[in-house]
């Protein structure tokens, strides 16, 4: 039952992501990049929050005083990339074959957003898929 559970949980938080990745992104290199690079910020974002936390040792019992920073640099990094965007926007016109990447802000907000999201969820469910692969590990071998 732990290997169904570890396959269902999978695919119930990363089924859609992966949907939207292979009918949306996959096709274009250019929105890998920015993929890649959006997931990259959002856990230079994580390790900043976390010395934050780790080095206030009087507040790390208070979940709010974490959230608050996590949250702050999330946002801040959301800015940056999109600060990093906009400035790399002519080579991107340059590099990509499809220059509709570059001049639909759409669509690089749509990538970003997904490259956030993805290892977002990545770290919210790590703990839930690992336990239910140990238990299954305990109980056959």
């Amino acid at each position: 039952m732990t290997l169904a559970e570890f396959f269902g949980c999978a695919f119930l938080a990363f089924g859609a992501p992966l949907a939207m990745f292979t009918f949306t992104i996959v096709h274009d290199p250019i929105r890998i990049i920015i993929l890649i690079a959006a997931a990259f910020f959002w856990l230079v974002a994580l390790l900043l929050s976390s010395l934050i936390w780790f080095a206030v040792v009087p507040l790390r019992g208070y979940l709010a005083f974490g959230l608050v920073f996590s949250v702050l640099f999330q946002e801040v990094f959301r800015f940056v990339i999109y600060k990093i965007l906009r400035k790399t926007e002519k080579g991107l016109q340059e590099v990509a074959d499809n220059v509709r990447v570059t001049e639909n802000k759409h669509i690089l907000a749509y990538v970003s957003g997904l490259g956030f999201g993805v290892i977002s969820g990545a770290f919210a469910i790590i703990n839930i898929l690992a336990d239910a692969v140990s238990l299954f590990i305990n109980f056959y071998f």
